[in-house]
């Protein structure tokens, strides 16, 4: 078998930089690529079959990732890829004790990831470039009917973090402005009886700026601490 042409047939994708070679540790080498860690009780009905086996083979060479981290139509390639590579890491990787997951479990695995992949923006939807940049920055911009206007204050505060992570440089007020003011106008409706009716509503856009200034200091406060601890690492 020749090994090389495969393994620069998966360099040029992101499965190759997702795993351990040789004592390297990769989230930390190639944090922008690499996924933010997530604990296996906080991905989707943690204890189901599903989630079971992606936690115990998707965390053997990289943090474990949330299955809103790609669609479901990227998890095909993404989960073919990593199986892939971590065969050939198995075998001539020096890694292995790595587990492969059985051709059952690949289905199951597959499942699950789909089941609770990232719900991309329609096509032909007309989005501000602000929005297509920065929330299709690390994967596919979102469907913001994913998600009420009260939910994406949250998600996008927690993004914040997961930019930091990544290496990503924190969204400039405007720009955080533009983003949620979209997500926003075409969020889901609010659940019956939600505080954010009648004159709550309306002062909306104050508690988003609000929040977003928040946001911003923290995001700017972390990613500055971040690249000072990457500095005195090298």
């Amino acid at each position: 078998m020749r090994v090389w042409p495969l393994l620069v047939l998966l360099g040029a994708t992101p499965a190759w930089a997702s795993h351990d070679w040789f004592g390297v540790d990769l989230c930390r080498s190639n944090p922008e690529r690499m996924p933010p860690e997530l604990a296996a009780t906080d991905l989707p009905q943690p204890d189901s079959p599903g989630a079971r086996l992606v936690a115990s083979h998707c965390s053997q060479c990289h943090n474990l990732p949330g299955p809103g981290h790609h669609t479901a139509d990227e998890w095909n390639q993404v989960v073919k890829n990593m199986i892939m590579l971590s065969e050939v890491t198995a075998r001539f990787g020096g890694r292995p004790e790595l587990m492969i997951p059985e051709a059952d479990e690949r289905t199951r695995i597959l499942t699950y990831l789909k089941s609770h992949a990232l719900r991309p923006l329609p096509e032909g939807a007309d989005a501000p470039q602000a929005y297509l940049n920065a929330c299709g920055d690390c994967h596919a911009p979102p469907d913001p009917g994913l998600h009420n206007a009260n939910t994406w204050v949250s998600v996008i505060a927690r993004m914040a973090g997961h930019r930091t992570i990544m290496a990503r440089e924190p969204l400039d007020p405007l720009t955080a402005i533009k983003v949620l003011s979209y997500l926003s106008e075409n969020a889901a409706p609010l659940p019956r009886g939600s505080f954010m009716t009648g004159r709550w509503l309306a002062l909306t856009p104050v508690f988003v700026l609000v929040a977003f200034a928040l946001w911003l200091l923290v995001a700017s406060m972390k990613h500055r601490s971040f690249h000072v601890k990457q500095r005195r690492s090298v």
